[in-house]
């Protein structure tokens, strides 16, 4: 097999590896997310192949493998752009189902990251023409925003505008590499951290049964804007401190540590690369007596930037540290919960779907992760994706902290609460009978 070029993983990177051998179970195609795209009308499967082509030339880790990966150093290896056809499926007998079943059936194959190139895709046909571009991506290569970054530059592509072509992963990780005062900088900020977190939501060995649920509101939106605005804080920290509140509200709890997910996309340069930047940024939250909503808030923004600015480390070098200086759990991959603020989202709801008049019960994309995953989204509404475990939250747990961020964000809104503790998360939304189990 022939390389262009090969060097260290990036922190990104090798945080992916690590969470993949640490928050198992094993599940071979966990790591994998589905991606549908349009496609503008009139174009062919041929000039999709082209583009796709050409995407592979400009982004590395599209074609890139990994070597060694439970060593100390893991490699990444860079392979020429391979000679391929994306496969053709054809729809046009199938319902409407069909398109979004073709991209899900990607993401049950399986990748080899020693020898896989780590994505799969195909072209979507109906009734002749080419419709739909659907993907499958290993985490490895591509977050979120990377993968936001991958359907630009198809869309750019097949309209003949591309962009330049952006910095890559291994230039990433050697710059990484280079900032040896600022890594160690770093890596003593978490280890003087460390004994805050709280213990219950460190074990990461949680494998009971993942349920999944989403709810849309515009006024969750409207009401954490008006607090964003009021407050001078980011949107994002009010969607945060609202999940810290309902959380610890409807379990009786008094503080608790979310693992923030750390984009690492503040330097332009590195704003729009195809990889896996995302690390965990792991912060506690515990109101005190007589705290005001206000000042909760305040304090939850300001603890989050600084975890945020903090987000990128190797994190076997913090292992290595933290067991050096004697911590209990020193494994940073095991947090229970995680927080993800997604941004931007194309996706709404109509009235009349269950996200908007309920909770739209989902089945799990994985099994394998964190007890606690909550993705906050925005657009149209504010949209908050939960997926939970069973021993964690549970299944009645998931439909009330959802339904009670959305009444937090009212509250904090209208101001009315004296303290943090007088806060209600009571439903402003009904619970319908058919919307309180779970797609398994």
């Amino acid at each position: 097999m022939r390389v262009e070029r090969s060097g260290p993983v990036t922190f990104g990177q090798l945080s992916v590896l690590r969470s993949v051998q640490h928050l198992g179970p094993p599940g071979p195609v966990d790591a994998n997310t589905a991606q549908v795209w349009p496609l503008p009308p009139g174009v062919t499967a041929r000039q999709v192949n082209g583009a796709w082509h050409e995407l592979l030339l400009r982004n590395e880790s599209l074609r890139t493998t990994y070597d060694a990966i439970g060593s100390r150093e893991p490699i990444q290896r860079v392979l020429p752009v391979p000679c391929l056809t994306l496969p053709v499926v054809d729809v046009s007998e199938a319902g409407a189902d069909a398109v979004w079943e073709a991209a899900t059936a990607l993401t049950s194959t399986a990748l080899d990251l020693g020898t896989d190139l780590p994505w799969r895709a195909a072209v979507i046909t109906r009734d002749g023409q080419a419709t739909h571009l659907v993907a499958s991506f290993h985490h490895i290569c591509a977050d979120d925003t990377g993968m936001r970054s991958v359907a630009t530059q198809v869309r750019e592509l097949l309209d003949g505008n591309p962009q330049p072509a952006g910095a890559q992963p291994l230039e990433l990780a050697a710059e990484q590499r280079a900032a040896h005062r600022r890594h160690e900088r770093v890596l003593h900020y978490w280890a003087d951290r460390w004994d805050g977190f709280v213990a219950e939501d460190r074990s990461g060995m949680d494998r009971t049964w993942r349920s999944q649920a989403t709810l849309y509101s515009l006024p969750a939106l409207t009401a954490a804007e008006a607090v964003s605005t009021r407050l001078k804080v980011s949107v994002q920290a009010v969607a945060l401190s609202a999940a810290f509140i309902a959380l610890l509200n409807i379990t009786g709890r008094s503080a608790a540590t979310f693992g923030l997910m750390a984009s690492n996309r503040f330097s332009r340069r590195w704003a729009t690369v195809v990889s896996s930047l995302n690390q965990l940024a792991p912060m506690t939250a515990a109101p005190q007596p007589g705290q005001t909503p206000d000042d909760f808030v305040r304090t939850v923004y300001a603890s989050s930037m600084e975890a945020y600015s903090n987000g990128a480390y190797n994190v076997d070098d913090l292992r290595d540290l933290l067991v050096t200086q004697d911590r209990s759990g020193p494994e940073p991959m095991e947090f229970n919960c995680y927080f993800n603020f997604v941004g931007e989202l194309a996706t709404s709801y109509p009235p009349t779907h269950p996200a908007a008049r309920a909770v739209a019960w989902q089945r799990p994309r994985r099994q394998s992760g964190p007890s606690f995953h909550l993705a906050v989204g925005t657009g149209a509404g504010m949209t908050f994706t939960l997926r939970a475990s069973e021993a964690f939250l549970g299944e009645p747990g998931i439909a009330a902290v959802l339904t009670g961020m959305e009444a937090v964000l009212i509250e904090l809104a209208a101001g009315a609460a004296a303290d943090v503790a007088a806060i209600n998360t009571r439903p402003v939304r009904r619970l319908e009978s058919d919307q309180t189990g779970a797609v398994r």
